[in-house]
């Protein structure tokens, strides 16, 4: 199965290039900013899959969620229509697509045309609302607040917390690469459907601000010791491995 992937050279885009990899009936076919339009129309001519990650979450210019989260969108709808190669696609919006925002309404554009693209087509489309990604690859001040903790506390830069007694809602990348591979096989072969997926709920966490600066604080000082009967085991574990990961 070729499984074109945009957004190759981002933060879920790499974590998903790393493990499908070594998928043997998979063959990854990344597109990144350097895909000019000939090389995109070409291979989404040959896709038998389509994961349309990429997107833009904070530009300079606001116009750039307009050119890219809906004008990428349309690029893709467009080219694979006019080929005549109408596959599956599963697109990583975002829990604000609910959100009055410009971010939010981009992304909410472009679910709206998939969800025409569908109709028209008869192809199958799958969108994860995602929220608070977090793990190895996430850019500090961009991606994640445990992103920019795990980042500005490893290396004794002051961290920032307006509400300490504020729950975030986290999901952790390895699961939601779980998720995204499941899901290419699941819908692979389906028509005519539009299906908005969900992680599972034992991989979705809650914890405050200021519990998460107090876990990353302490393995700062060097205190890695998680007991396996802790309640939240799971989560200072990937907690533990993301903050390594920015060591190096």
């Amino acid at each position: 199965m070729k499984v074109i992937i945009t957004g190759a050279s981002g933060f879920i885009g790499r974590n998903l290039l790393s493990r499908i990899g070594s998928i043997n009936d998979i063959i990854p076919i990344p597109c990144n900013k350097t895909t000019n339009n000939s090389e995109l129309k070409k291979i989404l001519s040959e896709a038998q899959f389509v994961v349309h990650l990429a997107a833009v979450h904070r530009p300079i210019d606001d116009n750039e969620y307009d050119v890219v989260n809906n004008g990428l969108t349309e690029t893709i709808i467009n080219n694979l229509k006019n080929t005549g190669n109408c596959c599956s696609i599963l697109y990583s919006s975002s829990v604000q697509a609910q959100d009055d925002t410009i971010y939010g309404h981009s992304k909410l554009n472009a679910e709206n045309r998939l969800i025409e693209y569908s109709v028209q087509t008869g192809a199958t489309v799958g969108m994860y609302r995602f929220t608070n990604i977090f793990g190895k690859w996430a850019t500090p001040n961009h991606h994640s607040v445990v992103a920019t903790f795990c980042y500005n506390i490893s290396r004794d830069i002051p961290i920032k917390i307006n509400n300490p007694l504020h729950i975030m809602k986290l999901c952790y990348i390895d699961d939601v690469i779980d998720s995204i591979i499941t899901s290419i096989y699941s819908i692979y072969n389906l028509k005519n459907q539009v299906e908005y997926l969900d992680l599972p709920s034992s991989c979705l966490y809650s914890i405050s601000l200021s519990e998460l600066a107090e876990y990353l604080y302490g393995f700062r000082k060097g205190d890695y010791s998680i007991k396996a009967n802790d309640l939240d085991y799971m989560l200072k574990t990937r907690l533990l491995m993301t903050y390594l990961s920015y060591l190096s």
